[in-house]
């Protein structure tokens, strides 16, 4: 999402609290997305030997929802939306196997150290999935019926709250969205592998794609790979018009990773699009950005 103003995390002592969809009317300044209490989550025993993508992708096999739209420049091209709905009814009395992924998740993210891991790839790919679960979950604590229309409202219209006061717990530590982004992900890559903005979804319209799968270690290169030129394919973020390109918000807000990773917006794109895209002008304008919600119905 759009970077906004990181705001210093203070501690609220509410830890042993339910929020659910209450969240959105909380007052003061911060809110802690917890779908479960303490006690129910020291009640929880993860399966050893399975990591958060064996959890999460129960959830997204679930709710994802694929949508295919055609060809582009020669390439099958696809997008996803998320049913919102079927999520909210599944949390209340649904498969025991989706409740269980759903609370071993937020067991997970809890207690496991992502310094434990080895690899960059081993954190790159934890804090890619934890930032796409804690905002389905943001989402769907607030999710109100179906009244919320975007995430950016929030804690209030247009606040963009979700992003940056409202906090989930990772190894013990709270941390925002914006703190996910920016302060984690983006410097694990040392600011210079701009896929990664293929990857963090923000329950939004003009998001990228939310794949259905999580993110592995081991094969997250070629994930990266396979989001970043599916993405490219749709018009929100790269829509050739004429003579003229007009491209995602991504690429405005984040530009200096792109031109980290590959000297420039043009030659990132000239790298991930089809060989029978149209030539990449010299200018291009950009997107006006959709937050509505990317919900499904």
């Amino acid at each position: 999402m759009k970077p906004l103003l990181l705001i210093f995390v203070l501690l609220i002592s509410a830890f042993g609290c339910r929020y659910q969809e209450d969240v959105i009317r909380q007052g003061g300044s911060l809110s802690f997305v917890r779908a479960f209490t303490q006690a129910e989550l020291e009640e929880t025993t993860l399966t050893p030997g399975l990591l958060d993508s064996d959890y999460f992708d129960v959830i997204l096999e679930t709710i994802v929802v694929p949508i295919g739209t055609g060809l582009a420049y020669g390439e099958s091209r696809f997008d996803t939306l998320v049913d919102y709905k079927l999520y909210f009814q599944l949390t209340k009395s649904g498969d025991p196997d989706f409740l269980k992924a759903r609370k071993s998740l937020y067991k997970y993210y809890k207690t496991i150290d992502p310094d434990s891991f080895v690899t960059t790839n081993e954190k790159l790919a934890f804090y890619i999935n934890a930032y796409n679960f804690f905002t389905l979950e943001t989402v769907l604590l607030n999710y109100n019926d179906g009244k919320l229309r975007s995430i950016s409202d929030i804690g209030g219209e247009g606040s963009f709250s979700a992003f940056t006061k409202i906090f989930h717990e990772i190894s013990g530590k709270s941390i925002s969205l914006d703190q996910i982004e920016n302060e984690v992900v983006r410097p694990l890559v040392n600011f210079a592998d701009a896929r990664i903005h293929f990857a963090l979804i923000c329950a939004s319209n003009g998001c990228p794609i939310l794949q259905k799968k999580s993110y592995r270690s081991l094969i997250i290169e070629d994930q990266l790979d396979f989001a970043t030129k599916k993405g490219l394919l749709l018009d929100r973020i790269a829509n050739f018009k004429g003579n003229s390109l007009l491209l995602g918000q991504i690429f405005n807000w984040f530009s200096d990773d792109f031109t980290n990773d590959e000297g420039s917006v043009t030659a990132f794109l000239q790298k991930y699009l089809p060989k029978e895209a149209p030539l990449i002008p010299g200018n291009f304008d950009y997107i006006e950005y959709d937050w509505s919600l990317n919900a499904s119905h």
